[in-house]
């Protein structure tokens, strides 16, 4: 008699899909223990947040102790576990950033790629950055009480910051930066591409492209060098040199909390000077144009470094030294 056996029914249960937690988890555990040692030096004690923190930490240590614990499904398990216990502090949005940035980088370049960009290490590492400021937003608003977070739904917030990145490079100019060197003698042209179309009309609009780069960057500098002398090298020092504000505070004799204040005020004044300017270049599409680079937040935060690499560079004694920016084949404007 033929016997005729389910295979569905007797089938090797799934291996559960790996992913590398463990490291992460161990620092998790060390952060909740060191926040719970801090609170018992606490003058007004919490016992509430003391109660959550024990029971999270119990566990966090029961799960460590099991021997599959580099998986997904132990990944959903801490993190829905943590949010229904009540615990949502910076420890918990560290832990799931650290285990998922592999991944959340990957996601971005391939979605970057699928755009037709060619990701920069820059491009992915931006990124990257806004989707672990979205996750930590999604931890520290968490108010039910019980959660079923899944894996690929944490996942998909890279590919929403990416299609959110690629969305405002299509609507800003396309600044791009020169190749590191001596740009004194780079022909306009490459401000834009290595090569001038051989079709007229693209070669005219390449032109009215180039005219426009450097129009920004003329009205950029004119604006920032109309600045007040500490306003203007605070900002050169910070957002040009990448300078850290405790060297800043001791170059121009502030406090470290004082450089952020000058440093802010600095841009504003900047873009008050520099907006009758940019509304009147014909290049830039009229008041609508404008309106996009106005609502540009990261255009505007980074428009003085972009300014720079538009060109051939600039005077860096000035720059440093008066706090003047201008073209390095010009006269400084100290010289006789």
């Amino acid at each position: 008699m033929e016997m005729h056996v389910d295979a569905s029914t007797h089938a090797a249960p799934t291996a559960p899909l790996p992913l590398t937690i463990r490291p992460a988890l161990t620092a998790f555990i060390h952060a909740v223990r060191a926040s719970a040692a801090r609170a018992l030096r606490d003058v007004e004690p919490d016992p509430e947040r003391d109660r959550r923190r024990r029971v999270v930490l119990m566990f966090l240590r029961k799960i460590s102790e099991a021997s599959q614990v580099d998986t997904i499904e132990c990944f959903e398990k801490i993190l829905n576990g943590c949010l229904s216990l009540g615990y949502r502090a910076r420890p918990l949005a560290a832990f799931v950033f650290t285990a998922l940035e592999p991944r959340f980088a990957s996601r971005v370049r391939r979605r970057l790629a699928a755009a037709g960009t060619c990701p920069s290490p820059d491009d992915v590492a931006d990124v990257v950055a806004t989707t672990a400021e979205t996750l930590a937003r999604l931890i520290r608003d968490a108010r039910r009480s019980e959660y079923t977070l899944r894996y690929a739904l944490l996942l998909s917030m890279a590919d929403h910051r990416a299609i959110d990145f690629i969305r405002a490079r299509r609507r800003r100019p396309e600044f791009v930066g020169l190749p590191e060197g001596d740009g004194g003698d780079l022909a306009v042209d490459v401000l834009w591409g290595a090569e001038v179309a051989p079709d007229p009309e693209k070669q005219i609009a390449l032109g009215e492209r180039n005219a426009l780069a450097l129009a920004v960057r003329a009205a950029v500098f004119a604006a920032v060098n109309g600045l007040p002398y500490r306003e203007r090298a605070a900002l050169i020092a910070v957002d040009l040199d990448g300078v850290g504000y405790p060297e800043v505070a001791r170059h121009l004799a502030l406090s470290p909390m004082d450089v952020g204040n000058v440093v802010r005020r600095a841009r504003l004044l900047r873009d008050r000077a520099l907006v009758p300017n940019l509304r009147g270049l014909p290049h830039l599409g009229g008041h609508v144009g404008f309106a996009e680079m106005q609502e540009d937040k990261e255009l505007r935060l980074h428009m003085l470094r972009w300014s720079v690499d538009l060109g051939g560079g600039v005077c860096a004694a000035c720059a440093r030294g008066r706090g003047h920016l201008h073209d390095p084949g010009t006269r400084c404007p100290g010289d006789a």
